[in-house]
Protein backbone atom coordinates (compact mmCIF):
# COMPACT_ATOMS: atom_id res chain seq x y z
CA UNK A 1 0.00 0.00 0.00
CA UNK A 2 1.40 3.81 -1.13
CA UNK A 3 1.10 6.45 1.38
CA UNK A 4 2.55 8.64 -0.78
CA UNK A 5 1.83 10.55 -3.51
CA UNK A 6 3.32 12.99 -5.83
CA UNK A 7 3.27 16.65 -4.47
CA UNK A 8 3.82 15.24 -0.64
CA UNK A 9 6.30 17.07 1.53
CA UNK A 10 9.19 13.94 2.55
CA UNK A 11 11.88 13.62 5.06
CA UNK A 12 15.46 12.17 3.73
CA UNK A 13 17.46 11.30 6.78
CA UNK A 14 21.48 12.33 6.91
CA UNK A 15 24.04 10.30 4.63
CA UNK A 16 21.27 9.11 1.96
CA UNK A 17 22.67 8.41 -1.81
CA UNK A 18 20.56 10.60 -4.41
CA UNK A 19 21.29 10.12 -7.80
CA UNK A 20 21.17 12.35 -10.56
CA UNK A 21 22.86 15.74 -11.50
CA UNK A 22 25.46 16.02 -8.63
CA UNK A 23 24.78 12.73 -7.09
CA UNK A 24 25.99 12.72 -3.36
CA UNK A 25 24.93 12.13 0.09
CA UNK A 26 22.50 14.00 2.23
CA UNK A 27 24.89 16.30 4.57
CA UNK A 28 21.69 16.70 6.89
CA UNK A 29 18.16 15.41 7.20
CA UNK A 30 15.97 16.87 4.30
CA UNK A 31 12.96 17.50 3.29
CA UNK A 32 12.24 17.02 -0.22
CA UNK A 33 8.68 17.49 -2.75
CA UNK A 34 7.73 13.88 -4.08
CA UNK A 35 7.48 13.87 -7.93
CA UNK A 36 6.93 10.16 -9.28
CA UNK A 37 7.47 7.07 -8.87
CA UNK A 38 10.57 5.73 -10.66
CA UNK A 39 10.45 2.99 -13.47
CA UNK A 40 11.74 0.12 -11.65
CA UNK A 41 9.06 1.16 -8.84
CA UNK A 42 12.01 0.87 -6.09
CA UNK A 43 12.68 4.12 -5.95
CA UNK A 44 11.50 7.79 -6.19
CA UNK A 45 11.51 10.86 -8.29
CA UNK A 46 12.26 14.08 -5.71
CA UNK A 47 12.72 17.90 -5.85
CA UNK A 48 15.09 19.27 -3.82
CA UNK A 49 17.54 22.10 -3.15
CA UNK A 50 16.21 22.95 -7.12
CA UNK A 51 16.97 20.36 -8.53
CA UNK A 52 15.34 16.77 -9.10
CA UNK A 53 17.06 13.61 -7.67
CA UNK A 54 16.24 10.03 -7.37
CA UNK A 55 16.17 8.09 -4.01
CA UNK A 56 15.47 4.70 -2.34
CA UNK A 57 11.96 4.39 -0.78
CA UNK A 58 12.97 3.24 1.65
CA UNK A 59 15.28 6.49 2.48
CA UNK A 60 11.87 8.36 1.72
CA UNK A 61 9.57 9.40 5.05
CA UNK A 62 6.04 11.44 4.95
CA UNK A 63 6.05 14.67 7.41
CA UNK A 64 3.67 14.34 9.90
CA UNK A 65 0.74 16.76 10.20
CA UNK A 66 1.49 19.37 12.78
CA UNK A 67 -1.42 19.59 15.43
CA UNK A 68 -1.68 22.84 17.02
CA UNK A 69 -3.95 23.81 20.12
Amino acid sequence: MNFLNPGDLVYIPQDVWLHGKNAGTTQKPTIAILLKESEGADSWYIFVEGQKKKVAKKYVYPMGEMRVS
